[in-house]
């Protein structure tokens, strides 16, 4: 007997005494990966794709002790039953075989002889024992489980449906088959495609065969295919949230002056996060980031996730972005449930998303709508660069007032200077007149240094004056609303409002218990 026959009598022995079902135990793809392996150590066998310690700590020692007699996996002549393996983003056309029978040997009686599956032995059918018509469905699950866990299969919808519960049952098809494939509520209605007769789509899921409805592919993710479909479903979208307002101007939100409670949903591994962490500018942001796929059929679940996470974090603005890509690639985006759960958000919402030509209906909807992640920090950081082009042009008209009014100083003093030389001349010729000239000098001189004096302490206070920062020094405060908005009078507030006061060393947060009137 072979190590798979062995192993596979081992599996149902321990499922006996365990109570379980054989594949609860491991898996039949497991074993045929322990069997072709043959492992000879405890790390061969956690290497083997299936046995986790767990399994390895529990089982291990009974099947390294089949293992160690090492016997080809299958016996001389056996049919050895290969599987291509697909990897779980490759799209699958409903063509492809997966199972390839490899180095078939010659015909044998097939009245005579039947190849066991799970074993590869080969036995007469006087030797077959009966299987009741569940334990071979339940085997055959298992098979399906192990070598389909997820598929991409492409095809042609027909005979479309939703039952009441908004489960999607319909077939796809192709020149070559035909599939009958079920989409529960939850999956059809993430996937944000109204599904139609003669739609061609491709179906995310993996095969199952139920006792009582037989075969069906159960999708997890459904979205279209092709170039022309993709764009029918967008303009289609894009009319029917246009109708509903969700792009009217007047029910735009504005971002907050100084945000401080950023969200960010990107791509973990983008460069998309690089370009706005690097662009956003050092303000003291509070930035939390929340990662997501931004393509593919993981991708409308994953944002839906990060977004509702997000939303009970208190966030000044949200900012959803990625670079660009194809409509298909953009296809999150463009889904009904994204671009609802933008429009819904507590903080305003800030798209920027691919490049010049990429609008998606997400970025439409949202209240600041950009082309690159880049242009979406300078969104997040435009109120501080304002603050900070204020203060430079303070800045200026202060240092050019004081620079003015020294060099008029020192003009100043170089004429009184040479009026002191005229009068000591004219007093060596003319000394009472000369005495008299410079007693006169000497009162002028000393009027105009007092009137520079004056000037001077004038424009030392217009300089504390311009400076925000002793304005804050000197007792005062600034007084914001609940949306940031500056508060200039008591008409502009109301009794129970909360308030924000920002003083020279920080914020207190209050609430108005009365309002007076001066």
């Amino acid at each position: 007997m072979t190590i798979l026959g062995k192993l596979s009598q081992w599996q149902k022995s321990q499922a006996q005494k365990e109570g379980l079902e054989g594949y609860m135990v491991v898996s039949f793809g497991t074993l045929k990966l322990v069997a072709a392996k043959a492992p000879q150590s405890i790390e061969d066998l956690l290497a083997v794709k299936g046995m986790g310690p767990r399994k390895v700590e529990k089982y291990g020692d009974d099947i390294l002790a089949i293992c160690s007699g090492v016997v080809p996996a299958v016996g001389a002549g056996d049919t050895l039953f290969r599987t291509t393996q697909i990897a779980p983003e490759t799209v699958v056309e409903s063509d492809v075989t997966f199972g390839v029978v490899e180095d078939v040997p010659a015909p044998r009686d097939e009245a005579h002889e039947m190849i066991d599956e799970s074993t590869g032995e080969i036995f007469s059918q006087d030797a077959q024992q009966d299987m009741g018509v569940g334990d071979f469905l339940a085997q055959l699950n298992q098979i399906l489980s192990s070598y389909f866990s997820q598929v991409r299969v492409r095809g042609e919808v027909i005979g479309f449906k939703c039952n009441r519960n908004g489960h999607a049952y319909f077939e796809i098809k192709d020149g070559n088959g035909i599939m009958r494939c079920s989409v529960f509520k939850q999956y059809y209605d993430a996937s944000g495609v109204e599904l139609s007769d003669g739609m061609e789509v491709i179906i995310t899921g993996k095969p199952s065969h139920h006792t009582t409805y037989g075969f069906s592919f159960i999708g997890c993710f459904v979205e279209l295919a092709g170039e022309g479909a993709l764009k029918k479903a967008y303009d289609d979208l894009k009319k029917k949230i246009q109708g509903e307002g969700l792009m009217d101007s007047s029910r735009k939100r504005v971002v907050p002056e100084m945000p401080v409670r950023v969200g960010l949903i990107t791509s973990p591994t983008g460069a998309a996060l690089g370009d706005f962490t690097t662009n956003v500018g050092n303000y003291g942001y509070t930035i939390l980031f929340h990662g997501a796929r931004v393509e593919g059929a993981q991708a409308a679940a994953d944002l839906l996730r990060a977004m509702k996470v997000l939303s009970s974090m208190d966030l000044d603005v949200l900012v959803v972005t990625r670079g660009g890509g194809s409509l298909e690639s953009l296809q999150a985006f463009n889904n009904e449930k994204v671009i609802r759960a933008i429009a819904d958000f507590p903080a305003p919402v800030v798209a920027g998303i691919g490049h010049e030509q990429d609008e998606t209906i997400s970025t439409l909807v949202a209240d600041i709508g950009v082309s690159t992640p880049t242009a979406a920090a300078r969104v997040v950081r435009e109120s501080y660069d304002h603050i900070d082009a204020r203060l430079d042009q303070i800045e200026r008209v202060i240092t050019t007032s004081f620079a003015q009014s020294l060099q008029a100083m020192i003009q100043r003093r170089e004429y009184l200077q040479h009026a002191l030389e005229r009068s000591a001349h004219s007093f060596i010729q003319k000394p009472r007149a000369m005495i008299e000239s410079f007693e006169r000098a000497v009162e002028r001189f000393s009027y105009e240094l007092l009137h520079v004096r004056q000037r001077l302490a004038t424009h030392e206070k217009l300089m504390h004056m311009y400076d925000p920062r002793a304005k804050l020094s000197q007792g005062y405060s600034i007084v914001r609303d609940s949306q940031g908005r500056i508060i200039k009078g008591v008409d502009e507030t109301a009794v129970g409002e909360d308030i924000t006061i920002q003083l020279k060393d920080g914020k207190l947060e209050a609430q108005i218990n009365k309002t007076i009137n001066t």
